[in-house]
């Protein structure tokens, strides 16, 4: 209707269309990739997004979703200053900083396999360094976020053939 219409033409570029388009764009390129198919983590996907700041989207949606989303969106597969690799399982809307998720620890710094959550905003030790490709450590980051047993059902029915794939 014309409040839609209205709202599109605001002079500072945010409205509740731009806010959707946003998140759609993320979803998208996070979950079914881009142009060329190619899947994105979702960290490269709100990258992209923010790289697009002027052209197809204005600041203020973008920064909306990555307050809610947080710097590593649930799903990434992070690297910790200890060495530790683990999975963001959850970024609580606590006004905490953006860059202190909560993450699964998954392997040690010698790659031994752990299971422990820590949250990094009260763990003052550790912080995220780098995001990685789950695909390089043949890592199911949707794996980890069931418990051990039903990880192992889950990993197996996907592709009961590749016991490489870590659980």
């Amino acid at each position: 209707g014309t409040c839609l219409i209205a709202d599109l033409n605001r002079p500072d570029g945010f409205s509740a269309a731009q806010i959707i388009s946003v998140a759609a764009a993320y979803e998208r390129l996070a979950s079914f990739g881009d142009a060329s198919g190619n899947r994105l983590r979702p960290d490269e996907a709100l990258k992209r997004i923010q790289g697009e700041v002027g052209k197809l989207f204005s600041l203020v949606p973008i920064k909306l979703l990555i307050n809610v989303l947080g710097l590593f969106p649930v799903g990434s597969l992070v690297e910790l200053s200890s060495g530790h690799l683990g999975v963001v399982i959850e970024f609580p809307n606590d006004r905490r900083s953006l860059i202190n998720p909560i993450v699964r620890l998954i392997r040690g710094p010698n790659g031994q396999e752990i299971e422990e959550v820590v949250d990094l905003e009260e763990d003052q030790e550790r912080r995220v360094v780098r995001c990685l490709d789950p695909e390089d450590y043949n890592i199911n980051v949707v794996s980890y976020f069931v418990g051990q047993e039903q990880r192992k059902l889950f990993l197996e029915s996907l592709n009961p053939a590749r016991p490489d794939i870590t659980i």
